[in-house]
């Protein structure tokens, strides 16, 4: 989680809100795909592993912030290794990289939703549950 905060701050620079939410849900508001990496999880619409079972119970933490948002091409490289927004010396590119797999090895998913100007909010969805 820490990752996550940091990297929304770095955004703002030094101007602007995080706020950090959690909620249990149906999982099936969500709309969980199988596959990796989904950018939107309003705009997903099929089952997967992660609460398939019909009011399956899903646990969300939600950081949201007021930073510039991320381009839709961005988004499709942001949980790449390496891959990298921040100057030169200022950010590795793992820190989303390894994020997304000690979620998943928690059998849970990480979505992002960004516009450009808007802010951006990351939900970390795990099972509710889960060992």
């Amino acid at each position: 989680f820490m990752n996550l905060l940091l990297n929304s701050a770095d955004a703002m620079e030094g101007a602007g809100q995080i706020k950090i939410e959690t909620s249990i849900r149906e999982a099936s508001v969500y709309g969980l795909t199988s596959g990796r990496r989904s950018t939107d999880i309003r705009q997903t619409s099929s089952a997967s592993s992660l609460g398939e079972a019909t009011g399956a119970k899903v646990i969300v933490i939600s950081f949201a912030d007021t930073g510039p948002g991320i381009s839709t091409e961005e988004r499709k490289k942001i949980f790449d290794p390496f891959f990298t927004t921040k100057d030169p010396g200022k950010g590795t590119g793992l820190g989303l990289f390894i994020s997304e797999g000690i979620v998943e090895a928690y059998r849970g998913k990480i979505f992002v939703d960004s516009e450009v100007g808007e802010g951006t909010t990351f939900d970390v969805v795990l099972e509710a549950g889960a060992n």
